[in-house]
């Protein structure tokens, strides 16, 4: 997921199962008027069986965090329920948000 937190100004990523969640800041600073394109690939580990890596990309570039290292996360696949894909934004209230979004792609290989 790619998130942005009320009190900061960077995206943030995460993936998690269950309630083992991996969180880290990128150095992308959420907003403005400008499309962008956020992708989240899940492949299956060469390195350890059992596992995938999580790679997120912003405008086609892999994100990296505060200190310009490549951001990929791990991700243990037992128990993993299914996966689905969202578009969220925070709404309800003076400060509403807005999302435009052009299209979703969602894409499996067994």
């Amino acid at each position: 997921v790619f998130y942005k937190k009320t009190t900061g100004t960077k995206w943030q990523v995460a993936s998690s199962n269950g309630t083992t969640q991996t969180k880290t800041a990128t150095n992308i600073t959420a907003g403005g008027g400008a499309y962008h394109t956020f992708e989240a690939e899940i492949l299956p580990s060469i390195a350890t069986a059992g596992q995938a890596d999580v790679i997120f990309r912003y405008d086609g570039q892999q994100v990296r965090d505060a200190n310009g290292d490549t951001i990929k996360h791990y991700l243990t696949l037992a128990s993993l329920l299914a996966m689905k894909v969202g578009v969220y934004v925070k709404a309800g209230t003076a400060a509403s948000q807005v999302a435009y979004v052009d299209y979703i792609c969602w894409a499996c290989k067994r």
